[in-house]
């Protein structure tokens, strides 16, 4: 039985823990800034997906042939009024390694922005390139490079990139742009939908697959690409590549759709 469990820098595994810090004064809003970092190292042993929650920040995770453990880097950050009581409050901030069966999670805990008081965490994650990989935030950008396995994203403000993805690809934004290329093998979905934002995506020529994509304040964009089209207007097409074998649907409300060949 799958046995949620939080690992320590002690007691479950060898973790490595690095901490340093800045301060930033920014003149356009007289914000002083906290910075820590952090790092952990984990064995790839047991695991082949990963999942990250992110709050406030960026989160970028690359996909490495033959890495042998997981690497979870990055920043932590606090911006207050005065240096001190920034300081004072990094560590309202966790950054937490999670584990359930075979799913590796990485999660921040952080108080809710108080004030003149916010708070963020910049991640940077490398993983073996065969990894699923699911990641979730709020505000911030996602970036997502050379899977080989679904990726799927959700996202409240900020965009969202996906380079080199191999498989199921499946993003899902309120208000910010997508960019992806992605191979879809036969069964394979891509899913991107966004309501104020552009999707531009770019798959090889040789994709099979049922193509949807639609907008309703823009336009709709076909590049390189030979598809059989069964319906389609400025907002709106319906088609296929090949002989229809994966799928491909977009979707924005404000916002322009590009589909391109890679």
């Amino acid at each position: 039985m799958d046995r949620r469990v939080v690992y320590s820098i002690i007691i479950l595994f060898t973790v490595i823990f690095f901490a340093g810090c800045s301060i930033n004064i920014n003149n356009s809003d007289s914000q002083a800034e906290y910075r820590e970092d952090f790092s952990f190292y984990i064995p790839v042993t047991n695991y082949d997906e990963i999942s990250v929650s992110n709050i406030n920040g960026s989160i970028t995770i690359i996909g490495v042939d033959g890495l042998d453990q997981v690497e979870v880097t990055g920043e932590k950050i606090v911006s207050d009024e005065f240096f001190d009581q920034a300081k004072s409050h990094i560590t309202d901030i966790s950054v937490d390694i999670v584990s359930s069966g075979s799913l590796l999670g990485v999660r921040t805990t952080q108080p809710n922005t108080s004030g003149n008081r916010t708070y963020q965490v910049d991640y940077e994650i490398r993983v073996p390139s065969g990894w699923a990989v699911s990641v979730t935030d709020v505000n911030g950008t996602i970036e997502v490079d050379n899977i080989i396995n679904s990726v799927s994203a959700t996202l409240t403000n900020g965009t969202f990139s996906a380079y080199d993805i191999v498989g199921d690809l499946n993003a899902n934004l309120t208000n910010g742009n997508i960019d992806a290329d992605v191979t879809l093998l036969a069964g394979n979905r891509c899913e991107l939908t966004t309501t104020n934002g552009n999707i531009a995506l770019w798959v090889p020529p040789s994709t099979s697959a049922a193509v949807s994509a639609s907008v309703v304040n823009g336009s709709v964009t076909i590049s390189g690409l030979s598809i059989a089209v069964s319906s389609s207007s400025r907002t709106y097409l319906q088609g296929t590549m090949g002989k229809g074998e994966a799928s491909i649907s977009l979707s924005t409300v404000n916002g322009n759709i590009q589909l391109n060949s890679l």
